[in-house]
């Protein structure tokens, strides 16, 4: 995925890691399960159609993956957290260090 042409907004980020959060402690990511997550956690007050065109773009963008099981719909994020991170990172020092790695590694170690 070239994600480049299609970064994450700063709310569809929360959005994904709160997927991977309640993956992560075995809850099934509905969107209910989400918007509860997001609002408990990030001290939002969201409604559930402004979550649910976060999934929808990050659907699209190809983060995230939604299935339906009978009346529930369950969205997971297509790749791990760490893979996301990685590309993210690669990206961030690509537009802010010309792709030198190096310096934005030297710039993590400082914090």
């Amino acid at each position: 995925m070239d994600i480049k042409h299609q970064i994450p907004s700063e709310c569809e980020i929360q959005t994904m890691v709160a997927i991977y959060d309640l993956s992560k402690k075995g809850i099934s990511p509905a969107l209910s399960a989400i918007v509860d997550y997001l609002n408990d956690t990030q001290g939002h007050n969201w409604k559930s159609q402004t979550v649910s065109t976060f999934i929808a773009r990050l659907v699209k963008k190809g983060y995230v993956s939604s299935t339906r099981e009978g009346r529930h719909i369950y969205h997971n994020c297509t790749m791990t957290k760490k893979e996301f991170l990685q590309k993210y990172l690669e990206y961030s020092a690509e537009i802010l260090s010309n792709g030198d790695l190096e310096e934005l590694r030297s710039v993590i170690n400082e914090l």
